[in-house]
């Protein structure tokens, strides 16, 4: 999880970033909601309603849930009016404000937490042990980089974040030598999972 520059050009990433947890207190409050067997325990509210907003200073809140059900485009028919109503707001945040939070997307809060313990845990290591991971490039785009190694926007400075890029596989090897056994452990489990949400949503 990151927050990107807003941008005219998107790209799909999967990050686990340093400051997950400065993001949630900065920009998410938790509100406890009755569990479900397709949503979180807990829903991310960033403003009052979840009318989205162009003001950079929120984050848009779409409710991924439509997507969820067998039905639809995920059985090879036309989209239910809530699918075509989350694409057509996933469309408008990505024109015009470049960042969303999407809930209600089927993780478990146990699945959640490994995440961030994983994640909070590859970015503690030393700065000598960090050495030791794989580097990202611009041909891989997997692996680690470190704070302000990467400016998406070659017109700021570096951004303040680190961030370690996984990749789908089989089609990409995602290279975690050097990288603890927890978090190579939570990326065999949440890399089948977001491959699964990406195929519901493009299918």
């Amino acid at each position: 999880m990151y927050l990107p520059t807003p941008r005219k050009n998107y790209r799909t990433r999967n990050v686990l970033s340093r400051y997950h947890s400065t993001i949630v207190e900065k920009y998410i409050h938790l509100h406890h909601l009755h569990p479900s067997p397709c949503s979180f325990d807990y829903k991310f509210s960033c403003f009052p309603s979840t009318t989205m907003s162009s003001n950079e200073s929120n984050i848009p809140l779409i409710d991924f849930s439509p997507f969820l059900a067998d039905e639809g485009v995920l059985v090879g028919d036309e989209p239910t009016p809530k699918q075509q109503q989350v694409s057509q707001q996933i469309d408008k945040v990505c024109r015009e404000h470049g960042f969303l939070c999407m809930i209600n997307f089927g993780m478990s809060v146990e699945l959640r937490d490994r995440a961030f313990a994983a994640s909070a845990e590859l970015f503690a290591m030393s700065e000598a042990e960090k050495a030791k991971l794989v580097r990202i490039t611009p041909q891989t785009n997997m692996g680690h980089a470190p704070l302000r190694s990467e400016s998406i926007n070659r017109s700021r400075p570096p951004e303040l974040k680190e961030a370690y890029n996984i990749r789908f596989p089989p089609r990409w090897t995602n290279d975690l030598t050097a990288c603890p056994e927890t978090f190579a452990s939570a990326v065999d489990v949440l890399s089948p999972f977001y491959k699964d949400l990406a195929h519901r949503y493009a299918t």
